[in-house]
This record gives structure tokens, C-alpha cells and sequence, in this order.
């Protein structure tokens, strides 16, 4: 691109390579034409600078919400998927701290833990171990034998942190 390339075109069907994609085009300020396209010729061809500039508002979180909701490296979280972490990016939960190398850790756990409550529609909350409990009370309202799996619950802040640590990494 640097090259004075016109359009470069990425064959892909990662998740992962899209969001790099897109974030390092952001970072970079590229305006060169960008396709990714399928291997398999019946999805469409994503031009990653329109999406680009569709979802500027949320493109400083994005690295950092996709890692910490599930990537190569992080593991994904039960019940959360990524139309659910766009939906609370868009609304304005941002992650600016996750990624950040200068930002406090303690910072980055609260946020990351007020972003996922958000995501599992407990607002306000970071402390995961409460947000379990808030979603096993939920899950299990009105139901007398069947109580709900427990690998449909929330991890415990502890699990969480672990994996807000490998999100961090990944995104910085």
C-alpha cells in the first residue's frame, strides 16, 4: 500500500484477520481499496474501508472488544457473541483502556468487567463472581428441579481476570 498500491485483495475467511484488517487500516489511515474476500465463491466480497468508515465510532475498542470476547488466542465467552459486543460498542461501552500498555491493570480488569456484564445485560458491574450470580438467579427464576448449566453462567472474576490478561496482551 505504501507502494502507491490502488486496491490489495485478502483471501480470508478469518474473523481474526478481518478485525486486523480493519483496525490497521483505522491506525494507518489507509485508503486504498482493501477486499477480503472468501475462498469459497459464493460469500461476497468485504471491502474492509467502507466497513471501515461505517463503524468509525467504535473502531478504537474494536481490537480490544474482539479479543476479549473471543479470538485465536483468548477463549470465547458462553452466551456472548460478537453481534453483542457490537450492539454495546455502538452504544457506547468502549475499551480503551484493554490494549493500552500505559493503562493501570486494575483499570483494565473494571472496565473489561463493566464491558462483559454489559454484554451478559447486568449494567454497571465489573465484578464477575457477582454478575454469575445475577444470571444464575435469572436462569434459574421460576424453576423448580432444573437448575441452570454451569457452563452457561458467567466465568468467575478470577477465571476473568486470566483472560483479560491474555485480551490485553493480544490487543497491545
Amino acid at each position: 500500500i505504501d507502494e502507491g498500491a490502488k486496491r490489495v485483495k485478502v483471501l480470508c475467511d478469518d474473523t481474526d484477520v478481518f478485525i486486523l484488517l480493519m483496525v490497521f487500516s483505522y491506525r494507518l489511515k489507509v485508503e486504498s481499496d482493501i477486499l477480503m474476500e472468501s475462498f469459497n465463491s459464493n460469500r461476497s466480497v468485504i471491502n474492509i474501508i467502507q466497513s471501515k468508515n461505517k463503524h468509525s465510532s467504535i473502531m478504537p475498542s474494536l481490537i480490544a472488544a474482539h479479543a476479549l470476547s473471543g479470538c485465536d488466542s483468548v477463549p470465547r465467552l458462553f452466551g456472548i457473541g460478537k453481534l453483542t459486543v457490537l450492539k454495546h460498542l455502538k452504544q457506547g461501552i468502549l475499551l480503551t483502556s484493554l490494549g493500552d500498555k500505559e493503562s493501570n491493570i486494575i483499570d483494565v480488569y473494571n472496565a473489561s468487567g463493566k464491558f462483559i456484564s454489559a454484554c451478559y445485560g447486568v449494567k454497571d458491574e465489573f465484578n464477575l463472581s457477582k454478575v454469575r450470580c445475577l444470571v444464575w438467579r435469572r436462569k434459574a427464576e421460576g424453576k423448580i428441579s432444573a437448575t441452570p448449566k454451569l457452563a452457561a453462567l458467567p466465568s468467575t472474576t478470577e477465571v476473568f481476570n486470566l483472560n483479560v490478561l491474555r485480551a490485553h496482551y493480544q490487543a497491545c
